[in-house]
């Protein structure tokens, strides 16, 4: 549909498209800069930023956030050329587009690239907080070269994060990974994962016989009850 009102170049559609993408602009640009800050203040000895992707980030925000503005304001026709305006507005926009889905990517898929801290309870990136009871195992993958913590969400989903060894963020997990009670094993973490997902799937339905044998059983004495 956006890519549609692109198209047409109506001056109230631009200037819609230009008010949603800033505000979007605006709010994951302040929420990631608020988490970053508290990575700032947070007193753990166990901190590390990779200042390359956190610079990366913080650029591609703010020209976002610079092209959205100047996406509304090219839309209010500041120029008295309407082609022209129309062209500057949809170019502004193109560009928020662009640098708000680099920002969204490195967020969602590259959390653990940018910073993280370790403290008493947990493990918290920029996308994610772990807490160490959660932690099952951690191992050393050397075919992969990357260290992976494994932990349970809830009670019977099992997670991963990864830290590359390529990075000097994974190299200085993998020093400090002991300091979450867990020693990493050296181990393949396909084979570990797809054994443990089966283990937990195996326990689900396991539990789940057993509570409908249970109400089985509930159902029949209360049948003999009402006799």
């Amino acid at each position: 549909m956006k890519i549609s009102l692109l198209a047409s170049g109506e001056p109230n559609n631009l200037f819609i498209i230009s008010a949603v993408l800033l505000l979007v602009a605006f709010l994951a640009a302040i929420c990631s800069w608020y988490l970053t800050i508290s990575y700032k203040r947070n007193s753990s000895e166990i901190k590390f930023a990779s200042v390359l992707m956190v610079s990366v980030l913080i650029l591609t925000q703010i020209i976002s956030l610079i092209s959205s503005i100047l996406s509304i304001i090219f839309a209010l026709n500041v120029i008295k050329n309407i082609d022209l305006s129309n062209i500057l507005t949809i170019v502004s926009i193109i560009i928020a587009f662009i640098t708000l889905g680099i920002s969204f990517v490195m967020i969602i898929f590259f959390s653990n690239r940018i910073w993280f801290y370790m403290d008493d309870e947990k493990i918290s990136t920029l996308g994610e907080a772990i807490k160490l009871s959660k932690i099952q195992k951690i191992i050393e993958d050397d075919e992969k070269s990357a260290v992976y913590v494994n932990y349970l969400e809830g009670k019977r989903t099992l997670k991963k994060i990864k830290f590359s060894k390529k990075t000097a963020i994974g190299i200085y997990f993998l020093e400090v990974a002991s300091k979450t009670g867990i020693k990493p094993e050296k181990g393949n973490q396909i084979s570990y994962f797809k054994e443990e997902i089966s283990k937990l799937r195996a326990q689900a339905l396991e539990l789940s016989k057993k509570e409908i044998k249970k109400s089985e059983n509930k159902n029949e004495t209360d049948k003999k009850e009402e006799k």
